[in-house]
């Protein structure tokens, strides 16, 4: 709302380009990014096509490095490996020692309890003997390994300063795969790259089983680079309980390889029908120029102020405090007080502009009488800026907010796991000529705009505890099964 995107926007379809650049700009910070990713949104399709092929390329570089620094950690375990049985090595013989010491010493005093003490001391210094030979034999490959390295120009010392332990080659290798997974942020900001946020490609999924649940299809999909999300519509009883999903991908994955994989794979014996879902080709679409008119733009006022109070009350937005709230619930206040009890910027001072003004007075004074105009009558369209302008940040607002294309009456649910945020928006067309509008014409089109709209405008209560068991509902302890 404080920066510049409001100036000269206004939710007019000759405005197309500049409105869909605002629902990208919303979906790119939805997603994390910052003002150095919506410069993306200043490119032509051309050079973002290239830009995305190019970040494509980079990702799949960077991959292919990961898989090349898995040889050097399987190489580092296999030294870990050699290294611990070396080491283990000592101590095994001196426990071999202790067991042959023991065995002989008890055989000893079984066999004869008489025995001289000149014996047991040649047999132990005919075991340390085979002991010392043995130990020999076990340090001649490394003085022989040291001999070549000097022979090569290299003493063990400099070989033990080249050559890592496998410890640090293991933690360098694992530093590096994480650092090439993070590179795709980090380097792309330092280079000052942007990162396309709002360019996803998607499959839909035709056919899902009810008894499949989000949680199976995300660790399905998961296994394809590029996930980022899933969405699952509810069953439907005209399709046999059958639910369709969505599943979004990167826009630098080849979605044609994926779909055709995930064509040859059944979830709980269900082929799920992939195919490849389409861009919106419009996004801004027309609706009836008849609304540019000044008494229906007062009434869209009204209308859009009483849909944003509700659902600010509904999501406790524009909220600071816990206590507020208790005090406003306790408090009786007057229904429909639009921006007055508000904190929403948007309804600030809306009230100035839901009151029509006239010079009733003075013309009762000079005996001037205007004559009403009848229903056959024609209209004539009158644009008022500033009206339509306090209009457009509402209807804005309300579909970047609260996902409500305000022209079509239409909700979108679950917008935000859908492959396109922010996908379609209704916008005025061009004013249609005199000829066609008449004043009934205008009372009609009130009256049913205000009708389709009316699920929005009426403020919904919770219900009582009395009343919910009035419709049904079911207790815990006798019903453990349907209450879930």
């Amino acid at each position: 709302m404080n920066s510049d995107w409001l100036s000269n926007l206004s939710c007019d379809t000759e405005k197309t380009d500049e409105l869909v650049k605002l629902l990208d700009a919303a979906v790119i910070l939805l997603e994390g990014g910052n003002d150095n990713d919506l410069k993306i949104l200043d490119m032509s399709h051309d050079d973002l096509m290239e830009f995305i092929k190019e970040r494509g390329g980079e990702k799949s570089r960077n991959n292919s490095e990961s898989q090349e620094s898995r040889p050097q950690i399987e190489n580092a375990n296999e030294k870990e490996n050699t290294e611990k049985k070396a080491a283990e090595k000592p101590a095994e013989k001196a426990a071999k020692k202790k067991h042959r010491d023991t065995y002989s010493s008890g055989s000893d005093s079984d066999s004869s309890s008489s025995g001289s003490s000149s014996e047991s001391e040649d047999e132990a210094n005919q075991a340390v003997a085979a002991e010392e030979k043995e130990t020999k034999k076990d340090d001649e490959p490394e003085v022989a390994s040291e001999a070549e390295a000097k022979v090569n120009g290299k003493t063990s010392a400099d070989k033990d300063s080249e050559d890592k332990p496998s410890e640090e080659v293991k933690e360098e290798t694992i530093k590096k795969e994480e650092n090439s997974e993070s590179t795709p942020n980090t380097s792309e900001v330092a280079v000052d790259k942007p990162r396309p946020f709002h360019m996803t490609l998607s499959i839909f999924l035709r056919n899902l089983a009810p008894g499949i649940t989000k949680q199976e299809v995300e660790a399905m999909c998961k296994k394809y680079p590029g996930f980022k999300r899933v969405a699952l519509q509810d069953p439907q009883a005209d399709r046999r309980y059958m639910r369709r999903g969505w599943v979004t991908f990167d826009r630098s994955v080849n979605i044609k390889d994926i779909c055709w994989n995930l064509n040859n794979i059944r979830l709980r014996d269900c082929e799920m029908g992939a195919i490849v879902n389409r861009d919106i080709k419009q996004r801004v679409r027309p609706v009836n120029g008849i609304v540019n008119h000044k008494n229906l733009v007062r009434q869209d006022i009204k209308i859009a102020a009483k849909i944003i109070q509700n659902l600010d009350n509904k999501w406790s937005i524009w909220d600071n405090s816990h206590e507020d709230k208790k005090k406003t619930v306790k408090k009786e206040e007057p229904p429909h007080t639009f921006g007055l009890q508000s904190k929403n910027p948007v309804l600030k001072n809306i009230t100035d502009y839901l009151v029509d003004e006239g010079s009733f007075e003075e013309d009762e004074l000079l005996g001037e009488t205007k004559e009403e105009k009848k229903d056959g009558d024609e209209v004539t369209i009158e644009r008022d800026e500033e009206l339509l302008k306090v209009l457009d940040k509402m209807i804005l607002y309300l579909r970047i907010v609260h996902s409500i294309d305000y022209y079509s009456g239409i909700e979108y649910p679950n917008e935000d796991e859908m492959p396109h945020r922010c996908g379609i928006m209704h916008a005025r067309s061009e004013p249609p000529s005199t000829n066609q509008i008449t004043n009934s014409g205008l009372t009609d089109y009130m009256n049913a705009f205000e009708q389709k709209i009316k699920q929005f405008t009426e403020e919904k209560g919770k219900l009582d505890d009395a009343e919910v068991t009035k419709l049904g509902r079911k207790d815990p302890q006798a019903y453990p099964l349907f209450c879930y």
